[in-house]
C-alpha cells in the first residue's frame, strides 16, 4: 500500500512537470491569418492594373530552440491577401496582368532580452512591369512585441506582429506613393 502511494506521488510530480514545462514552452508555429493587415476599405488609390506573380525571396530559416521566422509561404499569404482586401488593383496573383511583385526579406531578427520579446524585419517591395521595368519599390522596417509568459508564445506573437505591421506599412505606403516615383 504504502509503495503504491509513493508511484502515485512520483506519477503526480512528473504529471505536473510535464504540464508545467509544456505550459512554459508552449507549440505551434505562425499563423498567417493573424498576420494579415485590417484593411481600411475606403482608399483613395485604385490602379486599375491587375498583378500577375508574387514572388518572395530571402527567408531566414527557423531553428527548433531558438528564434521563430515567417516563411516564405506565410508573407506570400499575407501580402495577397492584404492586396485583395485593398481593391488597390483589379486582380492579384492570377498568373496574367500587368504587374509583377517582388518581395524581398532583407532582415528577420529579435532583439536580445527576454521580455518585452521583439521581432524586427526590413523588407523591399518592388512592383515591375511584364518587360521587367521597376514601376515602384519601397524598403520598410517594422517591428513587434509580447509579453507573454510562454516563451514560444512570445515568439509567434512578436513574429505575427512584426509581419503584420510590415505589409501594413507596404499598403499604407502603396496608398500613399503609388504613381509618384
Amino acid at each position: 500500500m504504502l509503495q503504491s502511494n509513493v508511484r502515485q506521488n512520483r506519477f503526480a510530480r512528473l504529471a505536473l512537470c510535464v504540464i508545467c514545462l509544456g505550459t512554459l514552452s508552449g507549440c505551434g508555429g505562425l499563423n498567417p491569418k493573424n498576420m494579415v493587415p485590417d484593411i481600411d476599405t475606403q482608399w483613395s488609390l485604385q490602379t486599375g492594373k491587375s498583378i500577375r506573380t508574387v514572388a518572395v525571396r530571402g527567408e531566414r530559416e527557423s531553428i527548433w530552440g531558438g528564434p521563430l521566422y515567417a516563411q516564405k509561404e506565410q508573407i506570400h499569404f499575407v501580402v495577397v491577401e492584404a492586396l485583395r482586401a485593398s481593391g488597390f488593383f483589379t486582380s492579384v496573383d492570377t498568373g496574367a496582368g500587368d504587374l509583377n511583385l517582388e518581395i524581398f526579406v532583407e532582415e528577420q531578427s529579435q532583439d536580445p532580452g527576454l521580455f518585452p520579446y521583439t521581432g524586427r524585419m526590413a523588407v523591399t517591395y518592388r512592383f515591375t512591369d511584364t518587360n521587367g521595368e521597376a514601376v515602384w519599390s519601397a524598403t520598410l522596417n517594422s517591428s513587434g512585441s509580447s509579453n507573454a509568459l510562454s516563451g514560444v508564445t512570445r515568439t509567434i506573437v512578436a513574429r505575427e506582429r512584426t509581419v503584420k505591421a510590415n505589409v501594413t506599412a507596404f499598403i499604407n505606403e502603396l496608398n500613399k506613393s503609388w504613381g509618384k516615383q
